[in-house]
């Protein structure tokens, strides 16, 4: 998703060779106007991009850190580090769920030195899109921990029938 727009530093004969493979029209109007703009300050894009891009990873790190049931970790990257900390939600689960509503998120699982099942990772997006994630996340961790909940009263009415 989203717009695209690159370039290729090379020696002339890889060039060719990549040329190869080329789409026939590999920019569109849109990337060309945006690629213009670009060109002619990039520090301000660039400049402009950092800030905006830190004002909503601040944001969307204090909205993360009021959630019960999440423990996000500080970053200066396009994505945020959480652990769950609720006791029988699993990052597999999560993203499932928030899958379901039209959210991807990415488990740690793969994370070398991060105990599985346990962390995931959130992406900095729009600021409506990082609403739109927030909303899910508190509809699907107030679930799971309602469902913890009554899976422990009912544990302990059975117990307290049993005897």
């Amino acid at each position: 998703p989203g717009l695209r727009l690159g370039y290729l530093v090379a020696a002339p004969h890889l060039v060719e060779t990549l040329r190869a493979f080329q789409s026939p029209w590999p920019l569109n109007a849109f990337a060309l106007a945006v690629g213009e703009v670009l060109l002619n300050d990039p520090a301000a894009y660039l400049a402009d991009s950092q800030t905006r891009i830190a004002a909503l990873r601040r944001e969307l790190f204090d909205a993360l850190a009021s959630l019960s049931g999440l423990q996000p970790y500080p970053s200066v990257t396009n994505f945020i580090l959480c652990r769950l900390t609720h006791s029988t939600l699993r990052a597999a689960t999560l993203c499932e769920a928030l899958a379901e509503r039209g959210i991807l998120i990415r488990t740690g699982d793969t994370f070398t030195g991060l105990e599985p099942g346990r962390f995931i990772r959130i992406a900095v997006r729009t600021r409506d899109d990082n609403e739109r994630l927030m909303a899910a996340l508190r509809e699907v961790l107030t679930h799971a921990h309602s469902t913890s909940l009554r899976a422990m009263v009912s544990e302990g009415t059975e117990s307290n029938h049993a005897g």
